[in-house]
């Protein structure tokens, strides 16, 4: 049997190989093997202030070694400095250069490091920051350079606009305040906000409310420099969900017997729903008041009125319809005791009667 043969030289850099994939161990380059290059940060920016933002570094400057294990924190070879270049040296550590709390070198042109709270006189604005790599042996020359931008987090200052609408969403809803960026995302309570347009000024943004049960959220903002504070006026985030109505038709001669088609949201839960028919605020027991006949559920979003009330005995004119699950409650006078569900006034729940 024939056994080929294979050079000293071949055997030994078998070995060598072998044993760097077993150690997984990568160093950065020295000054005598990389010129010193453009390193690119992703994420761009983060928090001003705030430890421990992971961000990948891609660009030259780093090779296969065996000093440095993947995955140590071994001593920083990367500076953040406030100076517009990276000095051709590393320096000591104080007021305006800060070192990585961890670095992990995963390929020859990937650097994943962890940025240190960054925070300078100049808080509640951008601020660039130079990102500097550095041999980790002596003399420490600079190996890549790129940069590295911190933002204050955002704020609401100002009632939303609308501050309420329909449980159903789709309201374009405008939100003021500062430090809105193109990547701001939005959201009402823990649901996301859609079709988010911010000014280019960034002091407002326009958002589309997605849908939610009847009640009370808060909006929040959050951009690369964090999520917004509670506003200084504590209800300038908050946006209500209200149980609005559409009826159909909108019109009617006023005598018992019409029926009109309702449509809106979480009508399914309604054990005994009633719809009533009033002329005043549904505040007050002598609000003018009279209540349809034969109500069924067609679906959650769907109610049918089978029998309107006659509604020219009391007077000729607009209605507002409101659907209930309780009109003894409804029609007591007195704040907090309307039912948890009850359709709030609006446009699309104004019903007209009249002799024709």
């Amino acid at each position: 049997m024939h056994t080929p043969k294979v050079s000293t030289k071949r055997v030994l850099g078998l070995a060598l190989a072998t044993a760097m994939a077993v150690t997984a161990t990568v160093t950065f380059a020295s000054s005598s093997d990389a010129a010193t290059g453009k390193i690119v940060a992703s994420p761009t920016s983060g928090p001003e202030n705030v430890a421990g933002k992971v961000v990948t570094l891609t660009g030259t400057g780093f090779k296969t070694g065996s000093t440095i294990k993947v995955g140590t924190a071994a001593t920083s070879g990367v500076q953040f400095n406030l100076a517009t270049t990276c000095p051709a040296t590393a320096a000591t550590a104080g007021a305006g250069i800060l070192d990585a709390t961890a670095r992990t070198v995963v390929t020859a042109t990937k650097l994943v490091v962890t940025v240190p709270a960054l925070d300078v006189s100049a808080t509640g604005a951008t601020q660039k920051w130079s990102v500097c790599v550095y041999d980790t042996a002596s003399p420490n020359v600079l190996l890549s350079a790129g940069t590295y931008s911190t933002l204050p987090a955002p704020t609401i200052a100002g009632a939303n606009s609308p501050a309420s609408g329909s449980v159903a969403g789709g309201d374009t809803v405008t939100v003021s305040g500062t430090g809105f960026t193109k990547t701001t995302k939005v959201k009402f309570g823990t649901v996301a906000a859609t079709k988010i347009v911010v000014a280019s000024d960034g002091l407002s943004l326009t958002a589309v409310a997605p849908a939610e049960a009847a009640g009370t959220v808060a909006i929040s903002v959050t951009t690369d420099g964090g999520t917004n504070a509670t506003p200084l006026v504590a209800t300038d985030d908050d946006y209500t969900y209200q149980n609005a109505i559409v009826v159909s038709p909108t019109f009617g001669d006023g005598v018992a017997g019409n029926s009109i088609d309702i449509s809106g949201v979480g009508f399914s839960a309604l054990t005994t729903p009633e719809v009533v028919f009033t002329r005043a605020g549904m505040q007050s027991a002598a609000d003018d008041l009279a209540a349809c006949t034969d109500v069924q559920v067609v679906s959650d979003t769907e109610i049918v009125c089978g029998t309107t009330p006659a509604l020219l005995t009391t007077l000729s004119g607009a209605w507002i319809v409101v659907v209930t699950s309780d009109s003894t409650k409804f029609m007591a006078d007195g704040v907090g005791t309307h039912p948890a569900f009850e359709t709030v006034l609006s446009s699309g729940a104004a019903y007209t009667s009249a002799p024709f």
